[in-house]
Order: structure tokens, then sequence, then C-alpha cells
């Protein structure tokens, strides 16, 4: 599910598998790294969506502080070569 693209409360999407497991999911499309502000949002996300887990997708990179951030609060962190891997493993063709 899409959300709004204001007031989405820091996901840009919701995800859920057939097994009800979900998953909010903010995505940054960047030049620079992606710094703490975002997985600030994802991680308030989890529990206003009431998801299972947070991440962030990005076509860059993150800072060192937001690797930091992310740990404690089980966010995962998906930067651009695991976001390519992982478009490959799915078929997707360039």
């Amino acid at each position: 599910t899409v959300t709004p693209a204001s007031r989405d409360f820091g996901a840009d999407l919701l995800l859920e598998a057939e097994d009800g497991w979900s998953i909010a999911v903010q995505a940054k499309r960047y030049e620079k790294a992606v710094g703490l502000e975002a997985v600030q949002q994802v991680a308030a996300s989890v529990p206003y969506y009431g998801v299972n887990e947070g991440w962030v997708v990005t076509n860059s990179s993150y800072t060192d502080s937001a690797y930091e951030l992310a740990e404690p609060n089980q966010v995962r962190l998906i930067a651009r070569m695991e976001l390519e891997q992982l478009l490959k493993e799915a078929g997707f063709k360039r």
C-alpha cells in the first residue's frame, strides 16, 4: 500500500506478506548519504501503523549516525548495492 504523499507518518509504503508479517518502508532517492532523520521517521511509523518492522531503502548510502540509530530501533537499512541485489533476485532487468 502506498501511503499519502503528505502526512504519511514516516512511511512511504506498507508491505504485508501472505503470513501477515508487515513492514513500513521509507524510500529515499538521494545523491548524498541518507542521515538519521529517515531512520527516525520509519522508527516512528512502526508503532503508528502497527507493523512488525521498518526499512529505509535508498539508491544511495547511509551516514554513520543513521547506522548507529537504526540498530537499537531494529530498522533495516537497504543501500544501493543491496537494493540492486534484491531486484536482481526478484528478476528485475535493467
